[in-house]
């Protein structure tokens, strides 16, 4: 996939359509980094169960972390900006979204873990 927008933030809702017990809106979703309609990295303040799935699609993040990230990928966004495209001439950054099954079974060390003990 590729970033094609960065807002600092954006109010994020489901279909029309959705089943009722499926809706959801929430305003103001901080540092969105759309990479497939519907579909954004960004940061999620209303809950701290990352590493689980806990959204409709889009991959959410500590809004510090997505912050982070924000200010990393393309297209970048100039100073005072709210929002910003990708064009022929600012692609946006290259992103591989990777699903449970292909990650394996192997244990992910923390950063500095290997280190612990020795």
């Amino acid at each position: 996939f590729r970033i094609y927008d960065k807002m600092v933030t954006v109010d994020m809702m489901s279909r029309e359509d959705a089943p009722e017990d499926d809706q959801y809106h929430v305003e103001a979703v901080p540092w969105s980094m759309h990479f497939w309609p519907r579909y954004a990295l960004h940061g999620a303040y209303w809950h701290w169960g990352f590493g689980n799935r806990a959204s409709h699609g889009c991959v959410n993040m500590s809004p510090r972390d997505a912050k982070w990230i924000f200010d990393r990928l393309h297209p970048s966004l100039p100073d005072g900006w709210h929002s910003v495209f990708e064009d022929l001439e600012h692609p946006g950054s290259v992103l591989r979204v990777r699903y449970e099954h292909e990650l394996g079974r192997e244990r992910r060390e923390a950063p500095g873990e290997r280190w612990r003990g020795r």
